[in-house]
């Protein structure tokens, strides 16, 4: 069996994981899926949702992974204006500067892709952006949590965890781009490639960033 694991990066109490089966078409399964206080706890929690002797095949993380020395990264003004047009009203505000970002997401989202590839040598990693990817896909992050999302992830029949501040939510949905990764479904696409500034990570090699192409349910 092959999984794959996202992770939605915060503070104590706001570090969200999740792991899924992997299939080729949409819905998948979600495992598990948690809250951690820091990035080795979330990683560690993810790893432990994962049958012995099965494979991850790709990890989604909610944060920059990498950087331009400029400081001002083309793929974010890029997917600021593609949700601004589908009805984004603060996109500048969904889709923050790196440099505006808290520590916890930009260190402990680059120490989750760290981690990652340490349990698992060479796995591929793509950046995410959970709430941005709902607006490509036709939904607006106010209105919809884990549960509303069953025609992409499907909660076990025992799931009973509340998704305070949507950590949960967005962790599945990181899963949803490390699918893309792995599969390359035309409605997707590693979005990096519009970044044509050179790049600096902790990450090598320098992890993907695949998103919807367009707004489609």
């Amino acid at each position: 069996m092959k999984y794959l694991m996202g992770f939605d990066p915060g503070g104590g109490n706001h570090f969200g994981w999740c792991v899924v089966k992997d299939r080729r078409e949409w819905p998948l399964g979600v495992v598990d899926a948690g809250i951690a206080d820091h990035a080795a706890g979330a990683v560690e929690a993810a790893y432990e949702a994962v049958p012995k002797g099965a494979s991850v095949i790709g990890v989604g993380i909610d944060a920059p992974l990498f950087w331009v020395a400029n400081g001002c990264r083309a793929v974010d003004n890029a997917l600021r204006e593609r949700i601004r047009c589908l009805g984004a009203p603060h996109a500048a505000g969904t889709v923050q500067q790196v440099n505006s970002l808290r520590g916890a997401c930009l260190v402990q989202g680059m120490l989750a892709g760290v981690l990652s590839r340490q349990c698992t040598p060479g796995v591929p990693i793509s950046e995410s952006h959970p709430k941005a990817m709902l607006w490509l896909l036709g939904h607006n992050p106010v209105e919809i949590k884990l549960p509303g999302l069953g025609d992409k992830l499907i909660l076990p029949h025992d799931w009973h965890q509340a998704d305070v501040g949507d950590h949960l939510r967005d962790a599945g949905l990181t899963c949803l781009s490390a699918w893309a990764m792995v599969h390359e479904p035309p409605e997707w696409e590693d979005i990096l490639a519009h970044d044509r500034d050179e790049k600096f990570s902790l990450i090598t090699p320098l992890p993907g960033y695949w998103m919807p192409r367009c707004s489609s349910n």
